[in-house]
């Protein structure tokens, strides 16, 4: 049967259309996809490339400012272990009191916490109880950070005592000021770096 030329149009156009369909699903379409994930890529490896070089930078300027803290100071002895560190820090603020005339209530250290600046080191907080006279207090805090292994003070919380003589309600809440018994409770938090513990210890203690 002769087709009409209105038929062989139509199959003509039909097969131009499951071509361009073909040839989108079997060529157009792996190579777009090939193209997004060729990009997907370049981008991830942009970023990693770029973080390394913030890293080696941040790394290399330590090494600077190390190397200028060692001329005035003396060489570093690399961080103790957590346990070593927490029992050595908590000697030297007893001794720390002591010396600066503070009654120590309580020092409590927390469980540590990878430090983001080098994950070779762990930060811990200890939290400090104690109760000073008013002219003892700033003596005990500057003895406190120079402490080695302390990092900085995260908080700080003065309070005043009653009066001597006074009545027996709420103390007063509001900054601290000399006077009365002369007595300051202080609440401090400092933060103390340890070394990390090794993959190897940490596999032993599970």
């Amino acid at each position: 049967m002769a087709l009409s030329e209105r038929d062989r149009k139509a199959l003509v156009s039909g097969g131009v259309a499951l071509g361009a369909i073909g040839l989108y699903v079997l060529l157009i379409e792996p190579l777009a996809r090939a193209y997004a994930d060729l990009v997907a890529d370049h981008e991830r490896l942009a970023s990693k490339v770029a973080r390394s070089v913030h890293v080696n930078r941040k790394a290399a300027y330590f090494a600077e400012q190390l190397a200028e803290y060692e001329q005035i100071a003396g060489e570093l002895s690399p961080p103790k272990p957590y346990d070593e560190q927490i029992t050595t820090i908590g000697e030297q603020i007893i001794a720390a009191a002591q010396k600066s005339g503070v009654q120590l209530r309580g020092s409590t250290p927390t469980a540590p916490v990878p430090w983001a600046e080098d994950p070779t080191l762990e930060m811990a907080l200890f939290r400090i109880d104690a109760q000073a006279g008013w002219e003892n207090v700033f003596k005990f805090i500057a003895s406190v950070c120079r402490i080695p292994g302390v990092l900085s003070v995260e908080q700080l919380d003065l309070s005043g005592g009653p009066k001597k003589g006074g009545s027996k309600g709420p103390k007063a809440r509001g900054p601290a000021r000399p006077g009365g018994n002369g007595k300051i409770t202080m609440r401090l938090t400092v933060s103390v770096l340890a070394a990390a513990p090794a993959k190897s210890e940490i596999l032993w203690a599970r």
